[in-house]
């Protein structure tokens, strides 16, 4: 399972998500010449994988949650279905 712990070079969760948010929103307000938009796009890339590492990790630590809480309450199955956003 991946790590999501933060690093000088890894900018933590909330930072990384601003970032792409910051760069979706300049792609749809605004003319970007080619290479602009080549290195945004890249940026981009960057920080999705850190969000996607972060949300991976942030996962597997709630299944284990969960499943000690069967452990211990004998009864509750985790549910590990992908998260809807249209809910």
């Amino acid at each position: 399972m991946p790590t999501a712990k933060h690093t000088d070079s890894t900018p933590p969760f909330s930072q990384s998500l601003g970032e792409l948010e910051a760069i979706v929103t300049k792609f749809r307000d605004e003319t970007v010449p080619l290479e602009e938009a080549m290195t945004l796009f890249e940026a981009g890339i960057q920080h999705v994988n850190t969000c996607q590492t972060y949300l991976d990790t942030t996962r597997g630590k709630i299944e284990v949650l969960v499943q000690g809480l069967n452990a211990t309450d004998g009864g509750i199955e985790p549910i590990t279905e992908p998260f809807d956003e249209a809910e």
